[in-house]
């Protein structure tokens, strides 16, 4: 009843579940999804035979405030209950076929328009929506490609097309349509994500940190909302507008079915994408190697490009230079650098030598080995030439042992 347009009814119903929460601890939070279902019904009831959708959001002056406002204020400040309410919220997204598209709809609104006062809120909203679409959504695209008819060459196109799904549709599209009916809701929440990433400029290497298990002050911090506008999936309340309209009929044409499931496609791609890609900035970030960035890096001494670029730093003009060998390894269990440092001298050949093997090694010497690891260890040597004298040399031996 808080979301009642009358005035005297949403303020006296506010006042109720106000006192309600001060003299009952938890009550609220118990029936606050039983609440939220309700204030939907009521809506679809007060908004009577009108073909438009149920939008969970009022608007004024250009501000966008949810209708479940006070309630989600009631249970925002314990942070169990918060979580509780808003995965229940996501898991009727999860639920295929369980809940309307119209009442996700206005979930989603309410869930775009929450008053958050902390970045942590959006933060576990979006990390449990990507958590349902890589699941849920990977599921439904691939069962509808599996429902098509095979190419004529059995090789998948890189880039399908409306009128080349239409060639692969098979003579009964009904389950095909289901497919479609059922994605509506992964669609709305990939729209969802991308509204909350906007108006809080959440970017994925922020996301890619976040865990909701872990307990930091940095997630403490206040959110500042940006206005982005109002939070519109326009691929699901187009679909709606044509099925109010009467332009989608029980077996809508294969024009308009191929359409949605390329629509789908394209969205579940962008997630993948920017997720890959965000994955690969973050694995190659854990091996940055040292402070200076135009230094060679060796991997193998049989790659000529290496041991060109090596050279090249050895046919300097000045007398004294600095080469830095940076050695990566990586185990199953660990992933460990090696920084070798090594201050050559155009007259001395003489080294002065520092390693860094991790936490914990406190110093090289401090490693005891054990006689059965002789066989683990490998040794690579790399010889420098001086260039003003060719006959001296000298080489570096780096020990690289099994650190699990």
């Amino acid at each position: 009843m808080t979301t009642d347009p009358v005035k005297k009814i949403c303020t006296s119903s506010s006042n109720i579940l106000k006192e309600i929460d001060s003299k009952y601890a938890g009550f609220v939070q118990m029936k606050s999804m039983e609440g939220m279902r309700q204030s939907y019904r009521l809506h679809s009831v007060l908004q009577g035979r009108t073909k438009k959708s149920v939008r969970g959001f009022t608007e004024t002056n250009g501000a966008y405030q949810a209708l479940n406002a006070l309630l989600y204020t009631v249970i925002r400040n314990n942070k169990q209950h918060r979580r509780c309410f808003l995965r229940s919220l996501l898991q009727l997204f999860d639920e295929v076929g369980k809940t309307s598209l119209h009442e996700l709809i206005y979930i989603a609104d309410n869930l775009a328009t929450f008053p958050y006062q902390t970045i942590d809120e959006p933060l576990f909203i979006i990390h449990n929506i990507d958590l349902i679409i890589s699941v849920t959504g990977s599921t439904l695209l691939q069962n509808f490609q599996s429902l098509l008819l095979p190419t004529a060459s059995n090789d998948e196109e890189e880039e399908e097309s409306i009128e080349s799904v239409m060639e692969r549709l098979p003579p009964d599209t009904h389950a095909l349509k289901e497919c479609i009916d059922t994605s509506q809701g992964i669609v709305v929440l990939l729209m969802l994500n991308q509204h909350l990433k906007e108006s809080f400029g959440i970017t994925d290497s922020k996301l890619q940190e976040y865990s909701p298990n872990e307990s930091s002050k940095q997630y403490d911090k206040s959110s500042t909302r940006r206005n982005v506008g109002a939070f519109q999936p326009r691929y699901a309340l187009e679909y709606l507008d044509k099925e109010n309209s009467g332009e989608l009929p029980s077996g809508y044409d294969s024009h308009w079915l191929c359409k949605l499931y390329i629509d789908f496609k394209q969205l579940m791609m962008s997630f993948d994408v920017s997720t890959t890609f965000e994955e690969s900035n973050t694995s190659k970030s854990l091996f940055a190697s040292s402070e200076e960035p135009t230094a060679p890096m060796l991997e193998e001494d049989s790659n000529p490009k290496c041991m060109s670029s090596f050279e090249d730093h050895l046919s300097g003009p000045s007398s004294q230079q600095r080469i830095i060998l940076t050695i990566h390894r990586v185990d199953n269990k660990k992933a460990e650098n090696t920084f070798a440092d090594v201050m050559r001298s155009s007259r001395t050949p003489v080294s002065a030598f520092a390693v860094s093997l991790g936490s914990k090694l406190s110093s090289p010497g401090k490693k005891k080995r054990k006689s059965g690891d002789a066989k683990k260890l490998k040794k690579r040597k790399i010889s420098v030439l001086s260039g003003s004298e060719s006959d001296s040399s000298y080489s570096i031996g780096l020990e690289d042992s099994n650190c699990a």
